[in-house]
């Protein structure tokens, strides 16, 4: 089971060959998305395409943020912040949805998530 991270999403929709062909070889996975990558897909979105990129996100398996994960994501970022590492809460919040739900995450920016490094949950894509 796989999360996929927005970038891989952008690639996706943005149909790129390389992650199309990934994208098809695991379809036969549960595919999940955070809805923190719905809302960051869709603010980068044009009007016009916002039918599409609804469509896009509506074959997935959105997994909400609950208060429990939000407070966890907050000790992650203060203690990452404390090692040094400055990452956004949204990539917080995506990778703690991979821990909670036990997921792979699927992104183009490994470094955004130091705290799956060790956890083998992250698969950098592309390669």
């Amino acid at each position: 089971m796989y999360l996929l991270d927005t970038t891989f999403l952008i690639d996706s929709l943005a149909l790129k060959p390389l992650f199309i062909e990934k994208l098809k070889e695991i379809s036969n996975k549960e595919l999940f998305i955070s809805v923190i990558s719905s809302a960051e897909l869709l603010s980068g979105a044009k009007e016009n395409q916002i039918k599409q990129v609804n469509n896009f996100l509506d074959s997935f398996i959105s997994l909400h943020i609950t208060d429990s994960l939000a407070r966890k994501a907050g000790i992650t970022r203060m203690l990452l912040k404390e090692k040094g590492f400055k990452k956004s809460i949204a990539d917080i919040l995506i990778g703690q949805t991979a821990l909670e739900n036990n997921l792979i995450l699927i992104t183009g920016n490994p470094k955004d998530f130091p705290q799956l490094a060790n956890k083998k949950l992250l698969l950098p894509f592309p390669e």
